[in-house]
């Protein structure tokens, strides 16, 4: 890995000693460190995502930020759910779910090729840096925001953070990890309200195994908010039909936001954004 391309920032690195103990601060007490991203996941690919795409995704960031305003509104911290936002942004990426959409291997509604409307529309009025990527654990979220330097070069009034549901340890390691984040952003960026939201519903029903997982990972994250400096923004039942069910209308593959879902999720930021609600 070039130490060039990717510096262990001395302020990062320096603010990283203190995580532990910020972290049993805000929250319950934290397991171990998660481990860092394999050299399989660095040169990570998939039959809809060609090889390199994870490393390219945070090439592309890092170049974002370097050009960027320097200050944000918001930064999104996540995986695919927050990457769909803006849709596949590299043209790579792009042609290969055209691909295969054509082929009838994905479905469109699940593949968001071009940006999400919600996402025009919060760009168009806010400041706002996407660091999804695409089947990330919050173990790779962590390598990029430490070792990847994600965090550096910029100021932001909120982080929004949305991890986990490609985890499959144990829930209390995952929730550890969501834990780090939340614990790492606060220390890089102190002057920053991190709006940590619940892993979203995940499959048909309410006893869908995927989505017990998730709950039990969400009970244990929910202590980290304080109202003041980490805040709980879920959207959860506002997703959800009145008998606990996802709809494929707000959620195709009972795990990707769709148009509408998006929608949601901006409605419930914009009260932040706009100044409405105000945290510290």
């Amino acid at each position: 890995m070039s130490e060039e391309r990717y510096p262990i920032l001395s302020a990062i690195a320096v603010r990283a000693i203190a995580v532990a103990a910020l972290a049993s601060a805000l929250c319950a007490p934290a397991a171990p460190r998660p481990a860092t991203p394999s050299a399989e996941r660095l040169g990570w690919s998939t039959w809809w995502c060609p090889p390199g795409a994870w490393k390219a995704r945070v090439d592309l960031k890092l170049d974002e930020i370097r050009k960027g305003p320097g200050r944000y509104d918001i930064v999104f911290v996540g995986d695919s759910i927050t990457q769909n936002w803006e849709g596949w942004c590299t043209e790579a990426q792009r042609e290969n779910l055209r691909t295969n959409v054509a082929a009838g291997r994905i479905s469109l509604e699940c593949a968001h090729i071009s940006p999400m409307k919600a996402w025009l529309r919060l760009t168009a009025r806010h400041r706002a840096l996407n660091l999804g990527i695409s089947g990330d654990r919050t173990q790779d979220i962590l390598w990029r925001l430490t070792v990847g330097g994600q965090l550096a070069g910029y100021k932001a009034r909120y982080f929004c953070v949305l991890a986990g549901t490609n985890n499959v340890d144990p829930p209390e390691d995952t929730a550890a990890g969501v834990r780090e984040i939340v614990a790492l952003i606060r220390s890089s960026h102190p002057e920053s309200t991190v709006l940590l939201m619940p892993i979203l519903p995940r499959g048909p029903g309410r006893n869908a195994p995927a989505r017990l997982r998730n709950e039990a990972v969400n009970g244990m994250i929910a202590a980290c908010a304080n109202g003041r400096d980490v805040v709980w923004l879920d959207i959860r039942d506002r997703l959800l039909e009145r008998d606990g069910t996802l709809s494929r209308e707000t959620m195709p593959d009972l795990l990707h936001p769709s148009e509408r879902g998006y929608d949601i999720w901006l409605a419930a930021l914009e009260p932040y954004l706009s100044g409405e609600v105000s945290v510290r």
